[in-house]
């Protein structure tokens, strides 16, 4: 995923590294991600098993439609890093992190603001993003289409006289989006850091790296050891 980070979404089906991604990703014996016919392909790579989660572009509507926002409209134009700068690329300055210390180099920020094109963009995005901020900005483009996503079963729709607002109109509704979105993480920081504790991805990758170059001994599966994307 690091080696594509600056790859468009829309070029994953002819961009040579994203093929290779997916022809080495369908030989790994326990990788348990969506495949199509028992083979990771580009329309199916760094997607997940979630329901819905291979239909349509890899980004979704929701981070890139205009998002209705009181008397302004938010256009989804986000400030991106800079393309082709990698950062905590030598293993000093991995070390220095992991014992808790500060980057050396600042975040290279691109001057012209953009949609969501890559894994780079999408990286900063959930970066930056407030806690209930895809939650409510997805639920504020959804009332936009006005009785349309309306549930056929909320009581005030076919009324003449009375409109939802504080009970299944507008306010209740954003009430219960935003209140969903923190008791979420209050679920998953349990998981994350009283159950499962899986490593960072920089973690592990320094774990290969410590392996490879005989600096320490980890129970690393062979198939990435002998995987092309360490040569």
């Amino acid at each position: 995923m690091a080696l594509i980070r600056d790859v468009p979404f829309v070029d994953y089906d002819t961009n040579p590294i994203t093929k290779a991604a997916a022809e080495d990703l369908s030989k790994f014996s326990v990788f348990d991600g969506p495949k199509c016919k028992c083979k990771v392909t580009t329309e199916t790579l760094f997607r997940s098993n979630a329901p819905g989660a291979l239909e349509g572009q890899y980004v979704s509507q929701f981070l890139l439609k205009d998002i209705p926002f009181g008397a302004k409209t938010i256009t989804q134009k986000y400030t991106v890093p800079m393309e082709k700068i990698d950062y905590m690329t030598s293993y000093y300055e991995w070390l220095n992190i992991q014992n808790g210390q500060a980057p050396s180099s600042a975040l290279k920020l691109d001057p012209l603001s953009r949609y969501i094109s890559n894994g780079r963009d999408l990286g900063e995005y959930v970066h930056k993003d407030t806690s209930i901020q895809a939650a409510l900005t997805a639920c504020l483009i959804l009332l936009g289409f006005g009785q349309e996503a309306v549930s056929l079963s909320n009581p005030y729709l076919f009324s003449k006289t009375q409109e939802g607002f504080v009970t299944f109109g507008t306010a209740h509704v954003l009430d219960f989006v935003t209140r969903a979105a923190r008791m979420a993480l209050e679920a998953t920081w349990f998981q994350k850091f009283l159950a499962h504790r899986r490593l960072r991805p920089e973690e592990f990758g320094g774990c290969v790296q410590n392996l490879k170059i005989g600096a320490a001994k980890h129970p690393i599966n062979q198939e990435l050891l002998d995987s092309r994307v360490l040569e």
